[in-house]
């Protein structure tokens, strides 16, 4: 996590560097005695302006600190308020006009088939004031840009794709996905860092057919899922990866009474997967009789491993098992898992 902070902050404010030449040219101009007699060579090389009698010393410092102020409030983010009195009705309208490394804060509202198409880099879009809550059918969020993060937002019946990822570098924090066709989907990208983390899934997929999904992830770089609660699917697995690495850490992914998952985590296309100190439970109901499925699809990624350490896994039908793996051409290490229930 800290990584990933760390590389957000450098995308976000890497920007303002731009003022450091001018900056430096304020310094220069204030100590212009002094280093003109320490360093006469690297004085005339960098600062030949200073040779010029026409620009005074003081002169030359504000035509450098007027350009580094403009230059700062030109490159700085703004902050755009979607609801209540902001500066637009919706998010849809926001998306049009944000620009790289703006914040997006959202009034605690209900928005109806909102659709937005958010194509900017470097974007936080968060709500303030409690969560925002997106609703109905038509309730589609594409991300093209990169490096997007979103905050306390609400997910809930869309019948389409609640969030459709094209773009690169995903960081979910504090939301929640309630009864949509399809929660999240994230296209073929190696670039691609999925994160999610102190997110809710509930009720997704489709109760009809098994074109709904909760997680469907083509091949990215790394998919993240942390701290997170995932129950009550419908006719889908809570977690379809094809990631080249996969981490599942701490999280609770049970079906409940009602729930009829297919596996609960599917590793379809195989790649490195490192799951820790998670609570599974498979209802009797599940379409699968496993829990956990490996390599199901041809299994193309170079590296291929498996940790499964310090989980428990809850089964109540005799027939449900907790790993099925599609291949043995690759590490695998399970060890210190707990088996409650008469799976076998």
């Amino acid at each position: 996590n800290v990584l990933h902070d760390f590389h957000f902050f450098f995308y976000v404010y890497s920007k303002r560097l731009f003022c450091l030449p001018f900056l430096l040219l304020i310094l220069l101009s204030t100590l212009r005695g002094k280093f003109q007699i320490l360093f006469p060579n690297a004085f005339y090389l960098l600062c030949p302006l200073f040779n010029v009698q026409m620009i005074t010393k003081r002169g030359f410092q504000t035509l450098a600190f007027v350009a580094c102020i403009f230059t700062w409030g030109f490159l700085h983010a703004k902050v755009v308020k979607v609801g209540g009195k902001g500066n637009f009705k919706t998010p849809a309208e926001a998306a049009v006009q944000v620009m790289d490394g703006d914040i997006v804060e959202i009034a605690n509202e209900v928005f109806a088939n909102d659709a937005a198409i958010w194509s900017a880099n470097n974007l936080v879009i968060k709500a303030v004031g409690g969560k925002a809550t997106f609703k109905g059918a038509e309730t589609h969020w594409q991300i093209l840009g990169k490096n997007t993060k979103l905050e306390n937002l609400v997910f809930t019946e869309s019948q389409t794709v609640a969030i459709e990822m094209t773009g690169s570098i995903l960081e979910i924090k504090n939301c929640t996905f309630k009864n949509n066709h399809v929660a999240l989907f994230a296209k073929d990208n190696p670039a691609n860092e999925i994160e999610i983390i102190y997110t809710e899934f509930n009720g997704n997929g489709s109760e009809t057919d098994s074109t709904g999904k909760c997680i469907a992830v083509e091949v990215v770089k790394t998919l993240t899922i942390q701290s997170s609660y995932f129950h009550l699917a419908k006719n889908c697995s809570y977690i379809e990866s094809k990631a080249q690495k996969n981490f599942v850490l701490y999280n609770r992914i049970t079906d409940e009474l009602g729930g009829k998952s297919r596996y609960l985590i599917d590793f379809l296309g195989g790649g490195n997967v490192f799951m820790i100190g998670n609570v599974l439970a498979q209802s009797p109901g599940a379409l699968e009789n496993f829990a956990i499925e490996y390599g199901k699809e041809t299994v193309n990624i170079t590296a291929n491993a498996m940790f499964i350490i310090n989980n428990t896994f809850w089964a109540e039908n005799k027939t449900n098992g907790f790993l099925e793996m599609n291949t043995s051409s690759f590490f695998n290490k399970v060890w210190n898992n707990l088996y409650v229930g008469d799976g076998k």
